[in-house]
Parts: C-alpha cells; sequence; structure tokens
C-alpha cells in the first residue's frame, strides 16, 4: 500500500524470496507504504494489443471482438491500437482468433492483473508532488531486477 491509500501488485521472478521481499519491504517503507494484501482489490484480466496502419471502425470492430468472446475493447486516441480484454483462461485462444479475424497486427497479448473499478484512487491531478512521488516509488520498484510487472489502482 502506497500513499495515498494506492494499492500494488509486484509480481517477481527471484531465485531468493527472502531476499527480494526484504529489498522490496524497505523500498516500501522508505516511501511511507506497508506490505500489506491486496489483491482483493484487483483481477486477473488478459489483455491483447492490436495496431492497425489504419484507423479502425470501432462498430465492426466490436462486432468481431464480442463474438470472439472478449469482454471489453478499448480503442487508443490515434484510432489504430487496440487494447482488448478477455477472461485470463481465453486470452490466446481469442487472441489467435482476432489475428485472423481483424487486419490488424497482433502486438502482444498478457495476463494482468487489472484494479476493480470501485477501488481505483483519484490522484488530485493538482497535486504534483502526490502524483510525482508515486510515479518514481513505481518507477523505482519497476526497476528492480526481481520485478517482473508493477500493477496499480491509482488513476494517474
Amino acid at each position: 500500500m502506497l500513499p495515498p491509500a494506492v494499492s500494488v501488485i509486484v509480481e517477481c521472478q527471484t531465485d531468493n524470496k527472502n531476499r527480494t521481499l526484504g529489498e522490496l519491504r524497505l523500498l516500501l517503507k522508505d516511501a511511507g507504504g506497508t506490505v500489506t494484501p491486496t489483491s482483493h482489490l484487483f483481477e486477473r484480466r488478459g489483455r491483447i494489443i492490436f495496431e492497425s496502419e489504419e484507423k479502425v471502425d470501432e462498430e465492426e470492430v466490436m462486432e468481431n471482438v464480442l463474438e470472439a468472446g472478449a469482454l471489453d475493447l478499448e480503442i487508443e486516441e490515434d484510432g489504430k491500437s487496440l487494447i482488448i480484454y478477455t477472461e485470463p483462461a481465453q486470452t490466446a485462444s481469442i487472441a489467435q482468433s482476432l489475428a485472423a479475424s481483424l487486419e490488424s497486427k497482433l502486438k502482444t497479448y498478457e495476463i494482468i492483473w487489472m484494479a476493480r473499478s470501485e477501488s481505483v484512487v483519484e490522484v488530485d491531478a493538482s497535486s504534483l508532488d502526490t502524483q510525482s512521488t508515486l510515479e518514481e516509488i513505481i518507477s523505482q520498484l519497476e526497476g528492480d531486477p526481481s520485478v517482473q510487472a508493477v500493477y496499480h489502482n491509482a488513476a494517474l
């Protein structure tokens, strides 16, 4: 848990879990945070990212995405990047199915921790100090060689 009430999940891969946990605990303590269970504030989701050469037709893409069994679709502001959310067990099969039906290039697919909508913490945009401190802590966590991924529930 990081100030101001931001929950974090840190995925690590290490040969010495005690050393890694000690290092991360120290980093969080120095930042004013604590190590506490937070997984109940998140849910596992599959995330598939496609990139297109041209802007995509949202209605046509949404129809294909829903037929494939996906849960949600986000189209980036440029209209060329698609982010599709799925149930974790269906991520690979939906990615392969959509790669065949969409006229977009499959960039990546993975299983992530996504913050539950009711647990998202709004970080006050007028408080640049809080926002920059939070971004710095997350950057330090990501910089640890044992850390594979960092997920948080802050709306930055």
